[in-house]
């Protein structure tokens, strides 16, 4: 992402022409403008990733919420018991 942005300050952009106190401070010609739009693209390299995350974890979750929706809870009366009524131990998904 950062190479995508810094693609996008040339010596040429409209912003860097205009001649006021930004673009003296913002001069990619100089060591020090170079240096402070250097920090400013990575800073916004890193907010557009930490957005970029979050749009993940968002897409990652829906189909896991969607799964929910078709899970069913089990029937109201049963313990896991059998049907007959001689054992009472319920029944386990794992060994004991």
């Amino acid at each position: 992402m950062h190479a995508n942005l810094a693609a996008l300050i040339t010596p040429f952009t409209r912003s860097l022409q205009v001649g006021g106190t930004v673009s003296h401070f913002l001069n990619p010609s100089s060591p020090a403008g170079a240096s402070l739009l250097n920090n400013m693209i990575t800073t916004q390299a890193q907010i557009i990733a930490y957005v970029d995350d979050y749009k993940f974890l968002l897409y990652t979750s829906i189909p896991a919420m969607a799964c929910l929706l078709l899970m069913r809870s089990p029937p109201r009366g049963s313990t896991g018991a059998a049907a007959d009524g001689q054992s009472t131990e319920p029944l386990h998904a794992a060994m004991d």
